[in-house]
């Protein structure tokens, strides 16, 4: 977070630009004899040549002696403006906080003590101090900016949301506006109106090529293949080397049934310098689909992907008679990262090219599996596939075999705790991950996994407590981890500490999530905070409108805070 991007800019609206010129006389300086008006004014004048020779510290002892004499708001906004480039929020805070007591309608003041406030950590109240500047002057476009940032710098998409859609009632011909609403709409996963958005942004400015790009990704979504050709055709006049706009229109042609156009474009981009090896993987899953032999050469596995590219490539060879079982057989022994390839390619493909194009590579690494073809490696990306594709108790019955046939493996007890903890079987996922530990007993991500399902369950809550705590001595600011730690606390009783805990968490994340938001309403109920925790499920289900049982909470408890 760089905070002094955000709020770096002290040239405010109303006066209170450092112009160099001497302060106007106000109300406040009525009641000031002509000595003291020359001794404040001389003091200002010092202030600035202090400035000049860039003698920070002197500026602010010489206003700070100017607004004792005299405290009109332009010399008070001076002294913000001196104590915040020298990086002194807590005497800048305390200093506008004085002045807005004398002062309590002064739109720049609370502007200024929401920028101090967020330079401190104080997001709510920062928050809240751009929202009563907005509540002084409706039309305050910086007050909305900047509350807007900070929506988005704490992962509060619902009231980023809100705000872009206030912002819009004031400027409605804003295309950046539209635009911005667009992108944390599809942060939302709220698809049909990101689209709407973007589309109206484009109508605005046909030239913002950002929106055209993220439409293209919407169309492809909702299958729209052409218009989101379209789209990345039109990006591409702009960005003619944009690699990742090329394989977007590569995937709209594959998911279209154009599989050679396909093949056609992700090759322009292997033959560019962007390539990456997910796009030789993605070609050689298309030729797999296709079933047709081609030039030798253009299925070898890539660097950075030996083992899902060789069983491609394998997968390849067989769909064309060629012999492909000592190329499999081989991949049990290679080198490689067989977790961290089937998280990026195996979960791509699916993600790229569709659920059918999932089943499709299901089918063929079944097959393979079924001639004989025994590689653990096969088995395991098999497997992986299938919970890709959300066949969980399929994929449990694949991983157990792996585990019958090849011995202990950690990854694979970690797959099936992952697919037993979506089937809803804690029992057998708190067993997998226990021998997943054993194997490895230094993974962040397990000590978390089995801690947090403990809390879950509600169960040895201090081990729980001390797993998620190992975790987190290893990343201290995982949004993960944070969460985890927080719903221990709240399954002790312990409010504050989970609120803490939860809010952390959900900064640290790179999107706002549902169940956080679930998780901090109930740490806000359990702290007797009944309006916090319905504000708090309410973001939940405008983030997942399925959201389990959020619903129910808010019917239980909204009637009690309306009397409250």
């Amino acid at each position: 977070m760089n905070r002094s991007i955000l709020f770096g800019c002290l040239i405010l609206v109303d006066g209170c630009a450092s112009t160099g010129q001497a302060p106007r006389a106000g109300s406040s300086d009525a009641g000031l004899t002509k000595d003291e008006r020359a001794r404040a004014l001389t003091h200002y004048m010092s202030s600035l040549i202090y400035e000049q020779t860039g003698d920070i510290p002197a500026a602010i002892e010489e206003l700070q002696k100017a607004v004792n004499i005299n405290p009109s708001p332009e010399l008070v906004v001076k002294l913000l403006g001196a104590y915040y480039v020298n990086e002194d929020y807590e005497n800048a805070a305390k200093t506008a906080e004085r002045a807005i007591e004398q002062d309590p309608e002064n739109v720049v003041l609370h502007i200024w003590i929401g920028r101090i406030y967020y330079q401190l950590g104080r997001f709510d109240d920062a928050s809240a101090s751009f929202e009563h500047a907005i509540e002084l002057n409706p039309g305050n476009a910086l007050a909305y900016e900047a509350l807007a940032q900070i929506d988005e710098e704490t992962n509060d998409l619902v009231g980023a949301v809100d705000t872009y859609t206030r912002m819009i009632e004031i400027t409605p011909g804003s295309a950046f506006l539209h635009y911005r609403l667009g992108m944390n709409l599809i942060e939302m996963n709220d698809s049909a109106n990101a689209t709407k958005e973007l589309e109206r942004a484009l109508q605005l400015n046909p030239e913002l090529a950002p929106a055209r790009y993220m439409l293209g990704l919407l169309y492809i979504d909702a299958e729209r293949y052409l218009d989101a050709i379209q789209q990345f055709e039109m990006f591409l006049r702009d960005n003619p080397t944009h690699a990742q706009s090329k394989v977007n229109i590569a995937a709209a042609l594959a998911r279209d049934g154009e599989i050679d156009l396909a093949i056609d474009q992700l090759t322009q981009v292997i033959e560019s310098a962007d390539v990456e090896p997910e796009h030789h993987i993605m070609r050689t899953f298309l030729i797999l689909r296709r079933g047709t032999r081609v030039p030798t050469g253009m299925t070898a596995a890539p660097n950075g992907a030996p083992l899902v590219g060789s069983v491609l490539q394998a997968l390849v060879k067989r769909s064309i008679g060629e012999p492909f079982a000592p190329l499999l057989l081989s991949l049990d022994d290679a080198e490689g990262d067989l977790d961290a390839e089937c998280n990026q390619y195996v979960n791509q493909i699916v993600s790229m090219f569709g659920e059918d194009a999932g089943e499709f590579l299901r089918g063929q690494l079944e097959a393979t599996l079924d001639e004989g073809a025994q590689s653990r490696t096969v088995a395991i990306i098999h497997a992986r596939t299938l919970m890709a594709l959300d066949r969980h108790d399929q994929a449990v019955t694949r991983l157990t075999d792996v585990m019958q046939t090849y011995g202990d493996e950690k990854w694979a007890y970690y797959y099936l705790a992952t697919s037993y903890q979506e089937m809803d079987r804690p029992e057998e996922c708190e067993a997998a991950l226990r021998k997943c530990m054993n194997l490895d007993p230094t993974d962040p991500d397990v000590l978390n996994f089995l801690g947090y399902l403990l809390a879950d369950e509600d169960i040895k809550l201090n081990e729980a407590e001390k797993l998620i705590q190992r975790a987190l001595q290893m990343d201290p600011e995982n949004g993960f981890y944070l969460d985890s730690l927080g719903w221990v606390d709240y399954r002790q009783g312990k409010a504050k500490e989970a609120i803490e805990y939860i809010r952390r968490a959900i900064r640290a994340m790179n999107s706002d999530d549902s169940i956080l938001r679930d998780h901090l309403g109930d740490a806000y109920l359990l702290n007797r905070d009944t309006n916090a925790a319905l504000r708090e499920w309410q973001r939940a289900l405008r983030l997942d409108p399925e959201a389990e049982g959020v619903q129910e909470k808010i019917d239980k408890y909204a009637p009690r805070a309306k009397k409250k």
